[in-house]
């Protein structure tokens, strides 16, 4: 697992999806300011937060930590 680049993917989708960090921080019960330790891959997110993203953004555990595959609906990215 690379920090940075699941961080990169975490601030991706989170803009794709027209959320503020403040929005996802409330979503997940965390720090505005965590989230952007985690955009920027200073710091992982637990295990029930990373679900938690997956099930917001509607991406796979594999894709969010690993960027293997797309969305859990079946498309790209």
């Amino acid at each position: 697992m690379n920090k940075e680049q699941m961080g990169e993917r975490i601030r991706e989708l989170r803009k794709s999806h027209n959320m503020s960090a403040e929005e996802l921080s409330e979503k997940l019960d965390m720090s505005g300011s965590f989230i952007g330790l985690l955009e920027r891959g200073a710091r992982t997110a637990s295990l029930s937060n990373v679900v938690k993203m997956s099930e917001i953004f509607n991406v796979s555990l594999d894709y969010l930590v690993l960027g293997n595959e797309g969305r859990k609906d079946g498309g790209n990215g």
